[in-house]
């Protein structure tokens, strides 16, 4: 496998490719992009209720109620 690594800037749905790297037309190559800047999220950060809901089985805790009983026991 070759890797190389150049700086572009995404033009519509086209990665201009550097004239250096043009005899690679042809090949089947992987892309990956990596942006220098911090992503625009297009959706709301998760609570950690919601996060604790996708693994059941780790939970110790259904509701804050639970720990508040919990907490209050001892």
């Amino acid at each position: 496998m070759e890797a190389v690594q150049f700086d572009v800037e995404l033009q519509g749905d086209l990665i201009p490719v550097p004239a250096r790297y043009r005899a690679w037309q042809g090949r089947r190559v992987k892309v990956i992009l990596l942006s220098k800047e911090a992503p625009e999220s297009t959706t709301a950060p998760r609570s950690a209720i919601e996060m604790l809901a996708q693994t059941p089985k780790h939970r110790l805790f259904n509701s804050a109620d639970d720990i508040d009983q919990y907490i209050r026991k001892d």
